[in-house]
């Protein structure tokens, strides 16, 4: 990045004779919901919470969006995610302050129940962005992307999840940007090098970014990127050079990813915006989050 840089109902049981089977310990048990929803009705029914079966049926039928991976769906967006950690958060913090009782145990329970259900409201409203990676040789880029992934958490509550790792060997690497290893930077938006199309050719999977860990940019950016209305003719990818400094770390790659995202090569004169040039800024706009979150990519 540098100056140039645009860079599952309930049922009761009946006896043989047709009766309802007796109360009690003998009688049938109602099938309790699997997941979240199966274990928050059983700590309600050890505190006896008459809307335990209400709160449960309504986290079953939010769990039933999640895929077979545990992961939520995306069609479950951030005000169902809410809703559902407010449920969450009421649940829990109303069997605290039953088990305590009294005015300590409504304080205590509020609080836990607030805590708790922004926690799960969060957890819930979280998206994937999947990155493939390509390592160049002469990188010394990790291909963990921790730094950069927390900053998105934090701005957009998008989490990078790294895809196909590739790592090149020196033949292949000086085959796509020469054998000085030194990436040959475009010029202007639109107009992609030769070792850009070389390289971004490298390691794709269809509708994912990849990002290309160089040794070292001819112009010194610390990166750049390839959004799709700039870059029709390349696939969606960003390209990071060594060390983050003096950006904080993360920050390089946050920012270009984010140009992808946003569809735009615009600069942000809030310092205190990821795609703005300062070295620490690292927050979004509400509109920028919005975008982010509904881009292609992210899932």
């Amino acid at each position: 990045m540098s100056t140039r840089d645009t860079k599952g109902p309930e049922r009761e049981g009946t006896s043989s004779s047709g009766t309802r089977p007796a109360t009690g310990a003998a009688a049938c048990r109602t099938a309790a919901p699997a997941g979240l929803a199966g274990k928050l009705l059983s700590l309600q029914r050890t505190h006896g919470n008459r809307y335990a079966r209400q709160v449960a049926g309504k986290l079953e039928a939010v769990e039933e969006k999640t895929r077979g991976d545990g992961k939520l769906d995306s069609k479950i967006d951030t005000r169902e995610a809410e809703v559902a950690g407010g449920v969450v958060g009421g649940v829990i913090g109303s069997a605290i302050g039953a088990t305590l009782g009294g005015p300590l145990g409504a304080v205590v329970g509020a609080g836990a129940g607030i805590a708790l259900g922004a926690l799960v409201g969060h957890l819930l409203a979280r998206k994937t962005l999947t990155l493939n990676i390509t390592k160049v040789e002469g990188s010394t880029r990790s291909t963990t992307v921790d730094d950069a992934s927390k900053i998105l958490e934090d701005a957009a509550n998008v989490k990078i999840s790294v895809g196909k790792v590739k790592t090149l060997t020196k033949t292949e690497s000086e085959a796509a940007i020469g054998t000085d290893l030194v990436l040959d930077e475009y010029a202007a938006p639109g107009s992609p090098t030769a070792e850009e199309v070389a390289l971004t050719a490298i390691n794709r999977t269809p509708n994912t970014l990849t990002a290309y860990f160089v040794k070292a940019m001819s112009a010194g950016s610390h990166g750049e990127s390839f959004w799709p209305s700039g870059f029709p003719t390349v696939p969606a990818s960003v390209a990071i050079k060594n060390g983050d400094s003096p950006f904080v770390a993360g920050k390089p790659l946050a920012h270009e990813l984010c140009h992808v995202l946003l569809d735009d090569g615009g600069h942000s004169s809030d310092t205190k915006n990821l795609m703005s040039y300062s070295h620490d800024g690292v927050g979004l706009t509400a509109g920028e989050v919005k975008k982010v979150r509904s881009s292609t990519f992210v899932k």
